[in-house]
């Protein structure tokens, strides 16, 4: 057997030499890529084999079938450069490569974090012994929503990777997986262009797959992202009217606004029972846990807004509530003032509320304000899986007559009470 190699990479050259003195293959090697120039190399070749740079035209595949070529293999997963029908027709038998998806999902991971923690930045700024904050302020995944197109094994490796970060994971694919589940919300293409900060792409390159990311597609995220695109627009045309510096300081105050804007307005959302956050609730939990994620930095100017979006909350029926506040990345007496409300709310309504803690400076400021002495243990989780045993631990031990509920004492007063007396 005779295979001539095309697009052989230095680090390629020594695996494909020395499996084919194993099998006893004849070998024809070469950097160049297989086209009209070079195709002649392969004549007397069983096989031909190449990466995916070479040219695959109906005239060079004409020339190989003359040469009495028999097997086309590319070397990397993809084999749209090929043109497979006419190959076929030809009698051409095809084939690719096969890896596992973890390298490929790990470096998708990996570029991620890049862009959103500008590391090319700060690794260009450490060469120059700059090792400022300047510049380099970027965003923490678990606060993002990452939106996969393909749920394939990359895709799906992608996703169980992106799992542990805590960020919100939402996908797309023509046929779903139930495993992915687990782990992401299946969502149309439309909803994944609005809703996503990250899009990444797992698709194969079929003419199906051709164009997803199109003008239209484009448009939605920036329709999504209005005031950022505002942003943009009003900066670009400031350069074309001002000078170059004032053009940069009406960027500067713009950002500084929007900043203040969405600081100003934090998120709750109600978690559906197939969010990535509750795959490891008991599988024996009662209904009625009403699990709610509060996203954003909850200082003074935006306590209206919480309050608001709370009173709303305050009105869906459960039994009991988790309020997930990890993805809280500052908090300040009023905030804890209105969450202290909304824990006085739900107990008026014999509804027990456990709070799921994450970073340093909320956990010291509840402290501060007596809010987690006030729960004790029995209320406050350090994880959404503690606080969903707690949850399910604690309805099972709640006795409900018509309207009024007997909350079981873990340190929690009586609903009729309120936790008010003792916090302030």
């Amino acid at each position: 057997m005779k295979i001539a190699a095309y697009e052989v990479r230095p680090d390629e050259k020594p695996v494909i030499e020395n499996l084919c003195k194993e099998y006893g293959i004849d070998l024809i090697s070469t950097p160049a890529n297989l086209d009209k120039t070079t195709a002649s190399m392969a004549a007397g070749c069983d096989g031909v084999t190449t990466l995916g740079q070479s040219d695959y035209c109906n005239e060079v595949l004409d020339e190989l079938k003359g040469y009495g070529v028999k097997v086309l293999a590319s070397r990397c997963v993809g084999y749209n450069h090929m043109n497979c029908d006419y190959a076929r027709s030809l009698g051409f038998r095809l084939c690719n490569g096969a890896y596992a998806p973890n390298g490929v999902a790990e470096y998708t991971v990996m570029a991620i974090l890049m862009c959103i923690r500008k590391f090319k930045k700060a690794l260009y700024n450490t060469n120059d012994n700059d090792f400022t904050l300047k510049g380099k302020m970027g965003r923490e995944l678990r606060t993002m929503t990452v939106g996969v197109m393909g749920t394939g094994k990359i895709g799906f490796t992608v996703i169980k990777c992106l799992s542990g970060f805590g960020c919100r994971i939402i996908a797309n694919d023509v046929y779903e997986n139930d495993a992915v589940r687990a782990y992401a919300e299946y969502v149309d293409l439309d909803t994944l262009y609005r809703e996503s900060d990250i899009i990444t792409i797992h698709t194969p390159l079929l003419p199906e797959t051709t164009g997803m990311i199109d003008r239209e597609a484009i448009r939605l995220c920036l329709v999504a992202t209005r005031i950022d695109r505002a942003v943009l627009l009003l900066t670009f045309a400031a350069t074309l009217i001002l000078d170059l510096e004032r053009a940069i300081f009406v960027g500067v105050l713009l950002s500084l606004i929007l900043y203040i804007y969405k600081t100003s307005h934090p998120r709750v959302l109600r978690l559906r029972p197939n969010d990535p956050l509750l795959r490891n609730a008991p599988p024996d939990m009662p209904p009625g846990v009403a699990v709610y994620v509060i996203e954003g930095t909850l200082f003074f100017g935006a306590i209206h807004e919480l309050e608001r979006q709370l009173e709303e909350v305050d009105r869906e029926p459960a039994r009991l509530v988790l309020l997930h506040l990890t993805r809280v990345f500052w908090l300040d007496a009023s905030g804890a003032h209105a969450l202290e409300q909304f824990v006085e709310r739900c107990y008026a309504r014999s509804l027990p509320v456990i709070l799921v803690v994450g970073g340093r400076n909320v956990r010291d400021i509840l402290r501060r304000t007596g809010i987690l002495d006030h729960l004790s243990s029995g209320f406050v989780a350090d994880s959404m899986d503690q606080g969903l045993q707690l949850a399910s631990g604690l309805l099972q031990r709640i006795t409900c007559r018509g309207d009024v509920c007997d909350l079981p004492p873990a340190g929690q007063p009586q609903a009729t009470s309120g936790p008010s007396s003792n916090l302030r």
